[in-house]
């Protein structure tokens, strides 16, 4: 039956029409949703069926385990030290730092450092002494690479010796270091510069570096350099280290004689010097060791006083100097730490003059020294802000020239030091005591009526400095530093330090032909410090100020007249 309605019939064809749509949606979406379940069915069967057959065990998504496990990464770098925060004053120079200021010798860095006198001697390539509160340069300890140099013919350290080339930092503390691990002989020192070279770098990809640098000047002056580094594995490298210094001295200068001008040139004043080094670094678990061997070599002339009508100079002097030494710093418990060294070094000089007021117009005088070193420090943290460390310093050193009324001396030195720091909230003690024993003998050996060209063949008679022995010195000296934050959000710090040192009379003191005396007493040095640092970062950190002041009153009694 056909409806008459029109308007009824459009609309049932509408609804015809919507169900057929929907039909087809239904069955669109069903298709889809049995080829899905199909598919993760077919998936599922492929995963799970090698483990039903007993074969292997699929390998695992990263999608599927989202835990994922790797390599253990160690990093070890040195913390860097703040000069602010620190209980005695400590400055420090970079190596870029020296390159930026235009610093061509280690003399040059230690005169920009507050507290610090150098000794220049004049010359090219001549001696520098480092001197610490005017209190001398033998109060003042020279570090290298963690060990103490030693001089026990002079009592000084010639730090010209030492290039730039190969050193990556340098610093100077009055007073002590702030390292608890350090020797027995830098607690025993009224001040210390420390020089350390640039070592291996562990992190840069490249196995191996070469760099090869030449410096010119005035007066022959010519200085070439070498330094390599290799990484022979991720746990042990190799470096080396060379130099040498090459200059005539020969310079013009003018002399005011009433109203004439002479013009002259400086003769023997030449030098040719250079340096060798060899490092070893080895590292495992929380263990590092360091070894190194250097060797010295330089001959030089003495230009002498400037004389009208006379510029003669004939003085000439040799030096060569080699040592090997060792340093172990090992981690053994989580609370406990060890530190040990060990060098062997060895000292030759030689001078020589022409004159006729000396028997057979020439003067020759030798001078040999050994030295045997051992050292050892343990530290072990308390807890409850203690930390306490001990050193133990031993060495055994000797002269013998060719003087033959001069005696050969032999020393026995033992130095222990117990430290102690304490640190809570803003405060932090640092105290120590430094006990000193020195034990030394002297024979007088046959060394031959044949070599008249040393010192005794002018002097005729035979030196008195063998008659007495010292005796056995010891002593204790203690010393105390400590620091206060004054304000939590602010870096300003108050400090003050007393240390007490104590220094023997060295081998040409007591035993240099007629001038030496066994009767001198050691010098004993106490140094009172107090301070204030202050640093604040001004807004965007783009710059900052920074102020240190310290006020130093050194004491030394008594003294020794060089």
């Amino acid at each position: 039956m056909i409806s008459s309605n029109p308007v009824g019939w459009v609309r049932d064809e509408e609804n015809r029409n919507n169900r057929m749509k929907k039909k087809k949606k239904i069955t669109h979406v069903a298709l889809i949703g049995a080829m899905w379940m199909s598919g993760f069915s077919t998936l599922q069967a492929q995963h799970l069926e090698p483990v039903r057959a007993g074969m292997q065990a699929p390998v695992s998504d990263s999608l599927r385990t989202r835990t994922q496990h790797l390599d253990d990464v160690e990093v070890r770098a040195k913390k860097p030290r703040s000069a602010l925060s620190s209980v005695t004053p400590v400055q420090t120079i970079t190596s870029s730092e020296l390159q930026l200021l235009g610093i061509t010798s280690v003399g040059d860095a230690a005169k920009r450092m507050a507290g610090v006198q150098v000794r220049d001697y004049g010359g090219i390539g001549g001696l520098q002494t480092v001197s610490v509160r005017s209190l001398g340069a033998c109060h003042t300890a020279v570090s290298y690479d963690g060990i103490v140099v030693s001089n026990m013919q002079a009592g000084q350290i010639d730090v010209s010796r030492y290039s730039l080339s190969n050193i990556r930092q340098l610093s100077v503390a009055i007073g002590q270091g702030s390292d608890l691990m350090q020797s027995a002989r830098h607690y025993a020192s009224a001040g210390i510069l420390s020089i350390e070279s640039r070592g291996i770098d562990w992190t840069s990809p490249q196995p191996w570096q070469l760099k090869v640098n030449a410096k010119t000047g005035s007066w022959g002056l010519f200085t070439p350099s070498l330094q390599y580094s290799q990484r022979l594995s991720s746990q042990t490298a190799l470096t080396f280290d060379a130099n040498m210094v090459r200059a005539d001295g020969v310079y013009p200068f003018t002399i005011q004689n009433g109203r004439y001008k002479e013009h002259h040139k400086r003769y023997n004043s030449d030098i040719l010097s250079g340096q060798g080094e060899v490092n070893l670094f080895h590292r495992w678990d929380k263990n590092e060791l360091s070894a190194k061997v250097s060797y010295y070599n330089s001959k030089r002339g003495l230009p002498g006083v400037v004389i009208l009508y006379n510029s003669d100079a004939e003085e000439r002097m040799w030096d060569e100097s080699c040592f090997a030494q060792m340093v172990w710093k090992s981690q053994l418990a989580p609370r406990l730490a060890l530190n040990a060294r060990l060098k062997y070094a060895h000292t030759w000089s030689k001078y020589e003059d022409y004159n006729v007021k000396y028997q057979g117009g020439k003067l020759t005088d030798i001078a040999r020294q050994n030295e045997y070193y051992a050292s050892a420090t343990i530290g072990y943290n308390l807890g409850w802000g203690w930390t306490t460390a001990l050193a133990e310093d031993f060495s055994i050193g000797d002269l013998r020239t060719n003087v033959v009324s001069q005696p050969n001396p032999t020393r026995y030195s033992s130095q222990t030091a117990w430290s102690l720091r304490w640190k809570w909230q803003r405060w932090q003690v640092d105290g120590n005591l430094v006990g000193t024993y020195i034990s030394e003998k002297a024979s007088k050996e046959d060394k031959g009526s044949s070599d008249s060209s040393s010192s005794s063949g002018s002097s005729g008679s035979s030196s008195s400095v063998n008659a007495r022995i010292p005796a056995d010195r010891k002593r204790i000296s203690p010393s105390i530093a400590m620091n206060y934050r004054l304000l939590a959000d602010e870096t300003l710090y108050l400090r003050a330090m007393m240390k007490s040192t104590y220094r023997v009379p060295t081998f040409t003191d007591m035993y240099y032909l007629h001038i030496g005396n066994t009767n001198l007493k050691p010098e004993n040095a106490t140094e009172w410090n107090l301070g204030v640092t202050w640093a604040h970062q001004l807004e965007g950190n783009r710059c900052g100020i920074r102020l240190v002041e310290s006020v130093c009153k050194p004491l030394l009694t008594p003294i020794i007249i060089r």
